[in-house]
C-alpha cells in the first residue's frame, strides 16, 4: 500500500524509491517485516544513511550546475 502512496506523489514531483534488503544473511530468512517476531538487521541503517546522503548531495550538485 505505501507504494501506491507513493506513486501518487511521484506525479507530481520527481522521486525515486529503493528497497534495502534488512535481514542477515547468515541467518537468513526468519520472520516477514510485518510479523511481531521479525528483527532489522541494523548495520541495514548506516547503508541507508550514506546512500540518501550521497543522492542528496549529487541531486543539489546537478540542480546548482544547472542554474549557473
Amino acid at each position: 500500500m505505501g507504494a501506491e502512496d507513493f506513486a501518487c506523489f511521484c506525479q507530481k514531483w520527481p522521486a525515486g524509491m529503493v528497497r534495502l534488503g534488512c535481514h542477515d544473511p547468515a541467518q537468513g530468512f526468519q520472520h516477514g517485516l510485518h510479523s511481531p517476531y521479525f528483527e532489522m538487521d541494523e548495520r541495514v541503517l548506516g547503508v541507508g544513511v550514506r546512500l540518501s546522503g550521497h543522492t542528496l548531495v549529487r541531486y543539489l550538485e546537478k540542480k546548482n550546475t544547472a542554474n549557473n
